[in-house]
Parts: C-alpha cells; sequence; structure tokens
C-alpha cells in the first residue's frame, strides 16, 4: 500500500522536508524518509533559546501528523520551560509557514516574566541543595 487511506480518499504518511511524498509501499516510504534523517541538523529547521530560560525549538517531522484529514502537517514548533501548564505546540504544512510560526512562539514568550522567575528558583535550589552536601 502506498498511503494511508481515509475516507476514500489516499493519504500519503512520510513526506520530505520540501513537502514532497516519499512513494512505494508503506515500509519503503518509511525506511526512505528514516534514511533522510541520518543528521539531526536536517530535522532542525529553527531553535532559539530565550534569556527567561524558555527554548522554542521548530523541527521537521517527515510524518503526517494531520489525522483529522487536510493538507499534510510536517512541521512542529514547541516551546519548552514556559510558564504555561503544558508546552505549547503548533504544527505546519510548509516550512514557510514553520519559520513564520516559529518567529510568532519566540515573540510570544520572549518577555515570559514567570518563566524567568520559575527558572531562577530552580537554579537557586540546585545551588542551595549543592551547598546543603
Amino acid at each position: 500500500m502506498s498511503a494511508i487511506c481515509t475516507c476514500g480518499q489516499e493519504r500519503h504518511l512520510y513526506y520530505r522536508r520540501d513537502g514532497t511524498v516519499f512513494h512505494g509501499d508503506q515500509n519503503a516510504a518509511a525506511l526512505a524518509c528514516a534514511r533522510s534523517f541520518g543528521d539531526a541538523d536536517q530535522r532542525r529547521v529553527a531553535v532559539n533559546s530565550l534569556w527567561n530560560g524558555v527554548s522554542v525549538s521548530t523541527v521537521f517531522l517527515g510524518m503526517d501528523h494531520n489525522w483529522g484529514g487536510g493538507p499534510p502537517l510536517i512541521f512542529e514548533t514547541m516551546a519548552f520551560h514556559t510558564s504555561d501548564k503544558y508546552d505549547p505546540q503548533e504544527r505546519y504544512s510548509t516550512e514557510a509557514e514553520a519559520l513564520a510560526g516559529h518567529r510568532k512562539m519566540v515573540a510570544r514568550y520572549r518577555w515570559d516574566i514567570r518563566a524567568a522567575v520559575a527558572a531562577l528558583l530552580h537554579l537557586a535550589r540546585a545551588l542551595a541543595a549543592k551547598w546543603r552536601r
């Protein structure tokens, strides 16, 4: 089978970074996709470590993560160590969309003061634990 089918429409699962599809049966497409990930830099689109301890990372996924239909979602941006309860995540169809989303998330968390306070408290606790030894 060359794709995952949903609702009678052909659905491809594995993609190259430029958005083209890996063809062939599902196993061959998965193997070709995995081989294209030989270097971590091939997956990394953008990464920023902000002054307040927040990290924003955008990566190429290689596999369509749009399980509800619509265009394939093959890029993902996440922010880590934010003051939000859960680390935010957005997915995109193209590298251009992913880069724009990355910039938007960096701007959103650049001045996250609560994240900076949490990072400082974590550092203070770690130092205090080290001094107690």
